[in-house]
């Protein structure tokens, strides 16, 4: 494992050997600890008794994102996700006052529309900006640049709303908003963000990314020789 340290030593953050997973639970609405959600084989009264459900939000400083391709059947088949890896520093992920551990999770759908709307509407407001600077740097790369100032500079709040509801019972999606920190926890973390992103990989994700590209290639290339 790997253990960073804010400057005055006072907050710590884990990183462990394997990355810490949780799922987004779209059908109840809530965080799961992916490793006690698995062990419990879908069972949510006994992942709950086990201390896996982690509430229906978090506050995270967002360490790095990655666009994924992804297969987990039967149900999402070659489809989009985000790749979210963040410290947790409000809701039931949060581990302690002092410190936080580097986590991961996936947005699909929904939730992960609503998680790019922050970043269009953060390049809009640069596009804004730039028009003001007097237009002498390429506007990409000031929106670019902009962006992800904003998101380093930010505390992420990812929250279950209800979307629809049906004889198959209730679905939730994430909505994801943005506010200034505020605990010294919050400052020194996102003051880390450089440094723990070296530590953002899954290796069983990116497996399962890249299976999916070499499948989809296969597939174009069938259709092409057809």
């Amino acid at each position: 494992m790997n253990v960073l340290h804010s400057e005055d030593g006072k907050f710590n953050f884990l990183i462990s050997d394997l990355p810490k997973r949780y799922r987004a639970n779209c059908k109840q609405g809530c965080f799961l600890d992916s490793g006690i959600a698995t062990k419990a084989a879908g069972n949510l009264s006994k992942i709950q008794s086990l201390g896996g459900d982690k509430g229906d939000f978090v506050e995270a400083v967002v360490v790095g994102t990655q666009h994924r391709i992804l297969t987990f059947e039967p149900h999402y088949i070659q489809e989009e996700f985000i790749e979210i890896w963040c410290f947790p520093v409000a809701g039931k992920m949060a581990i302690s006052p002092t410190a936080s551990q580097l986590s991961t999770f996936l947005l699909h759908r929904q939730s992960m529309d609503g998680f790019r709307s922050i970043g269009n509407e953060l390049s809009e407001v640069a596009f804004l900006e730039w028009l003001q600077t007097g237009k002498e740097e390429d506007p990409v790369t000031f929106a670019e640049s902009a962006v992800r100032k904003a998101f380093e500079s930010n505390i992420f709040r990812f929250e279950f709303v209800p979307k629809t509801s049906s004889k198959y019972g209730n679905y939730f999606a994430v909505s994801t908003s943005t506010r200034q920190p505020k605990s010294d926890l919050e400052k020194a973390a996102l003051k880390l963000i450089d440094e723990a992103r070296f530590f953002c990989i899954d290796p069983a994700i990116d497996q399962n990314h890249q299976n999916c590209l070499k499948d989809i290639e296969l597939q174009q290339k069938q259709l092409t020789d057809r």
